[in-house]
């Protein structure tokens, strides 16, 4: 990745993948927290500078989510004096111009909070405050009436910072972090913006208490691994939660009966999924039931004077499917135990790369998991990024960018970012 027109070395900044360029914003170093940031496209290979917002102090730890055509900056905070912000904006890289979101309503002052975007709105919720008081409050932000609307406390998970968090299509995921008295915490819980309600994550199954981990929503899936619990202890594992919309294959139409037979019985359904159809009954016969799924499959047609099969039975939401559980990642071949690493699904793997292991080693090592197989394979270190933990990373189409961090020398960070293409 080009270094000229590049930001300055930084770490707990935001990257957000717009389709075509990477906006880097904001974060610091061990003397000072910066306001600017800028634009790279990996087509060209080139970076190219952002206007600065008006009215948003420098600062670190703050979130950012992509709507699409937006950028939404907001929270954070500058460690040199200690000041936590509630206030943010939204950056326009078409126009590259800035325009504050309304402080109205807005959550208290914060950072490492969870910010997540639902297509219409972002959830803010969670992080730490003034005095290092960890949160359970938030707020959802309506960027088309520019307006904040309270996120209900009741039936929240206990409040965290550092948690990992993920959009499944209908609720807001939050797992794991770091609670009171920096305790490590491995429960979560479930947002749903429509009905302003909040539901638990099953226990049983769930990773041990962690922080400093990664998650990662793979489309039917949260992906969390790595990460220390309690005693420092450090993690080269993980797991799965079902909790969202995904949906098992459907099952196969069962076959067509001869004369005065009955049709096949449709295939079940992948576990979430809907039953295939029945077969359809010969002159006479009676058509095949339908697959049991995630979803009642349709009743066979009849045949001539058939009689219509009856309607499959629905089947439980299963593990890749809509379900409600958790699903143990191998540990066969997964990359060695670490915190600050970084991850990205790119449609069929997720990445994870980078890291610092128990003896405070940056690392340049990762892997790909395939979720499916549940199976990862080594990643190459051949021309590998420098050594970092704490940086970003956003999945471009073909090819993972890494920008920042903290290298073995936490008084040198990483000037350079990196590109990955898998294999």
């Amino acid at each position: 990745m080009a270094e000229t027109g590049g930001p300055s070395p930084r770490h707990f900044h935001t990257a957000v993948w717009t389709g075509s360029e990477m906006i880097v914003w904001g974060g610091g170093n061990d003397r000072q927290t910066f306001a600017d940031g800028a634009r790279y496209s990996p087509s060209t290979d080139t970076w190219r500078p952002i206007s600065p917002p008006v009215n948003l102090g420098a600062r670190q730890h703050q979130s950012a989510v992509w709507t699409g055509r937006l950028m939404i900056v907001w929270g954070g905070a500058n460690i040199a004096n200690a000041v936590f912000y509630r206030d943010g904006a939204r950056y326009d890289p078409v126009t590259d111009t800035w325009a504050g979101t309304n402080p109205t309503g807005a959550p208290s002052a914060r950072g490492e909070h969870s910010a997540v975007w639902t297509g219409s709105e972002m959830v803010i919720w969670g992080g730490v405050g003034t005095g290092g008081t960890p949160l359970k409050t938030g707020a959802r932000y309506n960027l088309m009436r520019d307006e904040w609307l309270p996120v209900t406390q009741t039936g929240a998970p206990d409040a965290r910072h550092g948690q990992v968090d993920a959009w499944n299509g209908r609720q807001v995921v939050i797992w794991g972090g770091q609670g009171a008295n920096g305790q490590p915490l491995a429960t979560g819980g479930r947002y749903e913006p429509a009905g302003d309600t909040w539901s638990p994550i099953p226990t049983a199954g769930a990773p041990t208490a962690r922080t400093g981990h990664v998650g990662v929503w793979t489309g039917n899936a949260l992906f969390v691994w790595g990460g220390k619990g309690i005693m420092d202890a450090f993690y080269r594992d993980g797991a799965l939660f079902v909790g969202g919309n995904g949906t098992g294959g459907t099952g196969g139409t069962g076959g067509t009966g001869g004369t005065g037979g009955t049709g096949g019985t449709g295939g079940a359904g992948g576990r979430g999924g809907g039953g295939g159809a029945g077969g359809m009954g010969g002159n006479g016969g009676l058509g095949g039931a339908g697959g049991m799924g995630g979803r009642a499959g349709a009743g066979g047609v009849g045949g001539n004077g058939g009689l219509g099969g009856n309607g499959g039975q629905g089947g439980n939401g299963g593990m890749m499917g809509g379900g409600n559980a958790w699903r143990a990642v191998t540990t066969s071949s997964a990359p060695t135990a670490r915190i600050g690493h970084s991850a990205v699904w790119t449609g069929s793997e997720v990445i994870v790369w980078g890291g610092r292991d128990a003896s405070g080693a940056a690392l340049p090592t990762g892997g790909r998991y395939d979720p499916v197989q549940d199976r990862w394979v080594t990643m190459s270190v051949i021309d590998a990024a420098e050594p970092r933990s704490g940086q970003r990373a956003c999945w471009a189409g073909n090819q993972m960018l890494v920008t920042g961090g903290d290298g073995s020398n936490p008084m040198m960070p990483p000037v350079r970012g990196g590109r990955y293409r898998p294999e």
